[in-house]
């Protein structure tokens, strides 16, 4: 069944009020699970020592774990202290009862003159995604990679790694996402028909693409082609929603879906009718 599953908010609450305002805050507006993100230059999260407290804690609200993410840079000059930390948080991912473990790769949006090719950066960072991949098998969870950053970006970007990796025999899926491709200049919806077989799980939000700048608008990102990037409520984007969950109710899917970004709770809500409308849920 389609966990609903808040994740930035999530994230942004556990930040500013602690975790048990987090967890209850994200069962009063009506999720069915959380989404833990850390990132390993600024950690967040407590101790593998809480975690059967913060299992406690999700079970009395009737929450689950429907993902556990980091974001890490693997293109590194000590990849062994960054694979080892990473075991770590799958440790915890396990200890909390997360299933799935997401990590980026090289989640770089903009690539220095002297940067690796594909296929360098692609040979520099493969041996160890590959035993973090198997480290979350081991554990009995699947490891998942998202179209992101400028590298393993796209269909054309991602689906060299994850074929090479599937090739190991590895337990692993892609996240799919409803933004993140646009930063390479490809539809959204394009990610979810080039990785059927292959999604896990879904990441849901929206993007306003613009090939000028928007009058009052200020935004850090933008596209490969140069086109500017902004945030949006879900529906006032230009991210085809309609595409995007066709695609999902299609391949049956029963994972997560993983609204992220940070939104009050008006936004959430609104959110979670338009998800729920659009994907047929009660």
């Amino acid at each position: 069944m389609i966990k609903l599953t808040n994740y930035n908010s999530f994230c942004a609450d556990l930040q500013a009020h602690g975790l048990e305002y987090a967890v209850r805050h994200s069962a009063e507006l009506g999720f069915d699970a959380v989404e833990f993100l850390d990132l390993l230059d600024d950690p967040i999260l407590p101790t593998l020592g809480d975690a059967k407290d913060i299992k406690a804690l999700l079970d009395r609200y009737g929450l689950g774990v429907s993902c556990y993410s980091v974001g890490v840079q693997l293109l590194c000059d000590d990849q062994e202290a960054t694979e080892k930390a990473l075991f770590e948080h799958v440790d915890f991912a396990a200890a909390i009862g997360s299933k799935r473990f997401h990590h980026t790769l090289i989640p770089l949006l903009e690539l220095p003159a002297d940067a690796p090719s594909y296929e360098e950066a692609m040979n520099a960072i493969f041996a160890s995604a590959e035993r973090i991949a198997a480290y979350c098998e081991s554990r009995g969870i699947t490891c998942l990679y998202e179209p992101q950053g400028m590298y393993f970006n796209g269909v054309d970007g991602l689906k060299p790694f994850l074929e090479k990796m599937k090739q190991t025999g590895r337990r692993v899926g892609v996240c799919g996402d409803f933004g993140n491709s646009l930063f390479v200049d490809v539809a959204p919806d394009e990610i979810f028909e080039a990785f059927f077989d292959d999604i896990k799980h879904v990441h849901v939000k929206d993007y306003l693409v613009s090939d000028t700048a928007i009058d009052g608008k200020q935004t850090d990102f933008r596209s490969k082609s140069g086109k500017w990037i902004y945030e949006v409520d879900m529906g006032e984007g230009s991210v085809k929603l309609d595409a995007c969950f066709d695609a999902i109710k299609r391949m049956g899917y029963d994972g997560a879906v993983s609204f992220e970004f940070v939104a009050d709770d008006e936004t959430n809500k609104k959110a979670l009718r338009m998800v729920r409308e659009k994907l047929n849920l009660q």
